[in-house]
């Protein structure tokens, strides 16, 4: 069986800010209704993520879970601030 898919949505900085998995139609358990809702969400998802300026890609989910969903400098601005975060509330303790 082939690796499933998702679609991303991405920041201009490189951010990922949204991601939906693209399977459940070949899912021969799964009711024809289901499958039909799914794939009105996954689009729902993709036209939102579009009307607001992301930038769309087509990826594994095994990307999905391996990629860091921040870029680098938003995620050296979250470890500053987890480390001032810490600092903070041993001084408090």
């Amino acid at each position: 069986m082939s690796e499933p898919m998702a679609y991303i949505a991405r920041k201009d900085c490189g951010c990922i800010v949204m991601a939906t998995v693209d399977e459940g139609h070949n899912d021969t358990n799964l009711s024809q209704i289901h499958v039909n809702e799914h794939r009105k969400h996954t689009a729902k998802d993709i036209s939102d993520s579009i009307r607001e300026g992301y930038i769309i890609e087509r990826v594994t989910c095994d990307y999905v879970r391996k990629t860091p969903w921040l870029c680098q400098t938003h995620q050296a601005e979250k470890d500053k601030k987890d480390v001032l975060d810490r600092m903070q509330g041993r001084l408090i303790k």
